[in-house]
């Protein structure tokens, strides 16, 4: 079993065997961290003012799913902005080096940006769900064994989540060095990410397959994917009660 965001399945679902997996659960988290900014002393104001402008992007990720709908937002398209594929680091970089005019990215790349006075022009904290599915391949699917160990090892997941929300100061000294931040910086992170919303294990709903849906249809818009996904088959919610089970087994 592994976690992703929601951009990799639909991806992964164009290979032979529609990739041999389906997304048995979802992680929910909060959508912190993921910003388009501007460089220090920038002029602009307002998404609708990038008509123009050198915007970095990270392909194929949430960065390039926000900005888009960012830009929609504004009435602008894609085509209206000099849009410049980076990485992260290098996408800090340039915009710190005035070679961009904006940038969209996350995690720890906004961090190290605003530290040298890059500022926030729009958050996709409400565009972004917070969906990270878990997947399993269909071979573990078919075996009770492995399907019982995944049903627990979720359920495991599910009281880390309650750990951290309850021992957010440990939390914070545990994952500052390996995210590359000190304590100081990284315990108001994880504040202000938990006060937005909590980690949660979530079941599949409809709602959640309606997200990715919408991040597939953007994709194809953006011309990304050469033909239209239906996200509806990837998902498989035959443990659903098992993973329910085990959580409510386990809080106990």
């Amino acid at each position: 079993m592994i976690g992703s965001s929601e951009i990799p399945p639909i991806y992964a679902s164009l290979a032979e065997n529609n990739g041999n997996f389906k997304i048995i659960a979802i992680s929910n988290s909060n959508t912190q961290l993921q910003e388009l900014i501007l460089p220090p002393d920038s002029d602009i104001k307002s998404v609708s003012e990038l008509k123009g402008k050198r915007v970095g992007y990270i392909k194929s990720t949430t960065a390039q799913y926000f900005l888009y709908q960012m830009l929609k937002d504004a009435g602008l398209s894609w085509n209206d902005i000099d849009s410049v594929e980076i990485t992260t680091a290098d996408g800090v970089t340039a915009l710190l080096g005035g070679e961009l005019d904006a940038f969209a990215s996350y995690g720890n790349s906004i961090n190290a940006a605003k530290n040298n006075g890059a500022t926030t022009l729009v958050s996709a904290e409400n565009i972004l769900s917070g969906n990270f599915p878990y997947e399993a391949s269909v071979t573990a699917l078919g075996d009770e064994k492995l399907r019982a160990a995944i049903t627990d090892y979720i359920g495991r997941l599910e009281l880390a989540y309650q750990w951290q929300k309850e021992h957010l100061e440990d939390w914070a000294q545990i994952s500052a060095d390996p995210t590359g931040v000190t304590y100081e910086e990284n315990l108001p992170i994880l504040q202000k990410g938990f006060a937005q919303r909590e980690t949660h294990v979530k079941l599949i709903t409809e709602e959640v397959i309606a997200s990715e849906q919408k991040v597939a249809d953007t994709f194809y818009e953006i011309g990304l994917l050469d033909k239209q996904v239906d996200v509806s088959g990837l998902y498989d919610d035959s443990l659903s009660e098992d993973i329910s089970q085990a959580i409510d087994t386990l809080s106990k």
